[in-house]
């Protein structure tokens, strides 16, 4: 697909297409893949007004690593990721004053952290 002479494929995608009721003005925000996983910050928006013109684009696209790139398909489940975090989070003490507890959820396995503040000694290392 290309629309305002950006093509989309494995790297780049159209993450949002919507109008301005008002003025008749078409967004589109495309965002950036890296190896599946979304690119920190990375968006560009093309502004459309109502007959097709482009009135406005810019933002932040970032060219691929170039040399030896980490290959983030070698990723480990969630669930043991979880099981490492919560061991090195009870090698802290952390767990023991009930701070941090850890879940995978989701159909991704995302693992998330639960609890309450970290005690500013234990954070910091003091």
């Amino acid at each position: 697909m290309q629309a305002a002479g950006l093509s989309t494929g494995p790297n780049l995608y159209l993450a949002r297409e919507y109008r301005t009721g008002s003025n008749g003005v078409t967004h589109l925000a495309y965002r950036q893949r890296f190896q599946g996983l979304e690119v920190y910050q990375s968006e560009w928006v093309v502004n459309i007004d109502a007959n097709g013109q482009v009135i406005s684009a810019g933002g932040n696209l970032y060219p691929a690593p170039t040399g030896a790139t980490p290959d983030f398909g070698q990723v480990i489940p969630a669930a043991q990721a979880a099981s490492v975090a919560e061991a090195t989070v009870a090698r802290a003490g952390l767990t023991q004053q009930g701070h941090l507890r850890f879940s995978t959820t989701g159909a991704t396995g995302e693992v998330t952290a639960r609890g309450g503040a970290i005690p500013e000694s234990t954070a910091t290392g003091v």
